[in-house]
């Protein structure tokens, strides 16, 4: 829908300026030598918007690479200092379990995306410590819950999000949501 001659832009249609591709957020890695973006783009059905990791060439001699494909789009890309690409993902694991929200996934520099943290309702958030590699991820907990197991449990229970960062159990709002942080070192 793009034209040259004074016709039509991306930026004169509405419809058009939404379905762009649009860059998230950027990552290098620690040595430099990789640029990850995070590129959010609507989904196959045009409903929703998805996020996918794109490997860039920081000199700028090879194309843009998309790294991962997925149904659900993968979120928050963040290097760890072997190298490693860290990001969330609400995929199924290999062994076919989906779990609901989203996991935290390791990608090496090369060879397949892995599972390495998980949390009933998913998880928030995740960072890297640049030199020792320790991985910490946020999540939200019910209220009363003490851990990520008790948590589950809860929510097995029927209790869950009702209204934004509320938790209820059959339309009863319960209070605000917990925020729960575990590090990995």
């Amino acid at each position: 829908m793009i034209k040259s001659s004074g016709g039509l832009s991306t930026f004169r249609d509405l419809s058009a300026f939404v379905a762009c591709a649009r860059v998230n957020s950027l990552v290098l890695s620690v040595d430099g030598t990789r640029l990850i973006a995070a590129v959010q783009s609507l989904s196959g059905d045009g409903t929703r918007f998805v996020s996918s990791p794109w490997e860039i060439d920081p000199t700028g001699r090879r194309d843009a690479l998309r790294l991962t494909r997925s149904d659900q789009g993968e979120s928050g890309p963040v290097f760890g200092p072997d190298g490693t690409l860290y990001f969330l993902s609400g995929r199924a694991t290999a062994d076919g379990d989906e779990d609901e929200g989203a996991a935290l996934w390791a990608l090496p520099p090369r060879g397949e995306a892995v599972a390495v943290a998980r949390h009933p309702g998913g998880i928030a958030a995740v960072t890297v410590a640049r030199d020792s590699g320790a991985l910490c991820h946020t999540a939200g907990l019910l209220p009363g819950a003490a851990d990520a197991e008790a948590h589950g449990k809860l929510r097995a229970a029927g209790w869950g999000t009702c209204l934004r960062r509320w938790w209820c159990r059959a339309g009863a709002a319960v209070g605000p949501w917990q925020v729960s942080l575990s590090c990995r070192w």
